[in-house]
């Protein structure tokens, strides 16, 4: 349909194929939406966050459908128009769902923010793909030098956070530490 180009559709599939291992299905189309180049589609292309609850609007929509065609086939204005408010549910589920993404936005930004305080903003995006969903709600509360505690207590016992933290945070403490001096 021309609206995705070929390399932001590759990089959005390889960010699942990145982050496969980790089952953590919380901000995983939200991470892989953020390979996107319009700021629409990284916002609000997370809407849906499977497969089966497009497959369960779309059932609904459908459902919709065929009970306004067996209403107007038996004649029944009055059903009709009683059961009118059924088409809420779609609209619900919508608004629900913006509701949702909404929430999950805010707490991805202030994660953001507050890693880009810590080991400086070129970065940030990387070390947020590297995260589980519950460090990223976790990093959402904490302050800059509370995310640095928790990288180094990491570092002692796990694999990924002694990667993370050669790459993203100890570069940073070299910056700053280098940075003093004329």
């Amino acid at each position: 349909l021309g609206i995705y180009d070929r390399e932001e559709l590759l990089a959005h599939e390889l960010s699942h194929v990145g982050r496969m291992m980790f089952q953590e299905p919380k901000f995983e189309e939200l991470l892989a939406y953020q390979t996107a180049n319009s700021s629409f589609r990284r916002w609000l292309g997370p809407l849906v966050e499977s497969s089966m609850e497009s497959a369960l609007f779309l059932l609904v929509l459908f459902m919709l459908i065929v009970f306004d065609f067996f209403l107007i086939a038996t004649n029944r204005p009055d059903a009709y128009f009683m059961a009118l408010w059924l088409k809420i549910i779609p609209v619900v589920a919508i608004l629900l769902a913006l509701i949702r993404l909404w929430k999950k936005q805010k707490t991805y930004a202030a994660c953001i923010s507050n890693l880009g305080k810590c080991i400086g903003k070129g970065k940030v995006q990387a070390v947020a793909f590297r995260l589980q969903d519950h460090e990223i709600v976790l990093f959402s509360k904490m302050q800059p030098e509370e995310i640095r505690v928790y990288a180094a207590e990491r570092m002692k016992t796990e694999l990924r956070w002694q990667v993370i933290f050669k790459a993203y945070f100890q570069e940073q403490s070299h910056q700053e530490t280098f940075s003093g001096v004329d």
